[in-house]
């Protein structure tokens, strides 16, 4: 096999590798927004730890009653600017996160504007998110434009909306 069939080789399997880390993001936000613990807990390692732009920390079991639990409905989640690097059996996804949210009062609102870094492992075959961290932006009124156009990836934030 020659240098560029191999290179070539080599980066057929990142961009294969990039598009699972997309579709596990999506998978996240659909089983958070389903508040579903069962399918949110498949996709998360069993040492996940959730930290947040003040310095907390949530271990699984905290982050999955939480993302399952949230004071607002989430009616639509999406990431932009997302990229994906992949290193080895590691993969490191960044980019912004907006949300539309349902209020107490039934009322639609701005869930806010995240940047996000996650940190996903592969073990025994698997993909797994291993690492989330999100830092929220500002308010501008960038942030009250129209949702993503569908098919734009999902980011999961088991904050959103929250205070």
């Amino acid at each position: 096999m020659s240098r560029e069939e191999k290179e070539t080789r080599a980066t057929r399997g990142v961009e294969s590798v990039e598009g699972e880390i997309l579709e596990i993001e999506r998978e996240v936000m659909s089983a958070i927004e389903r508040q579903d613990e069962a399918a949110l807990g498949r996709l998360v390692a069993e040492d996940f730890v959730f930290r947040d732009a003040a310095g907390a920390s949530l271990a699984k079991r905290d982050f999955l009653r939480l993302a399952t639990s949230l004071p607002v409905k989430i009616l639509s989640v999406w990431g932009e600017q997302l990229e994906v690097r992949v290193y080895g059996e590691t993969a490191v996804l960044t980019g912004r996160q907006r949300a539309l949210v349902e209020n107490a009062d039934g009322q639609q609102e701005d869930g806010g504007t995240q940047i996000f870094t996650d940190v996903f492992v592969r073990r025994e075959g698997r993909w797994l998110l291993a690492l989330a961290h999100t830092v929220e932006l500002p308010q501008t009124d960038a942030a009250t434009e129209a949702p993503a156009p569908s098919g734009e990836a999902a980011r999961p934030s088991p904050l959103v909306g929250t205070p």
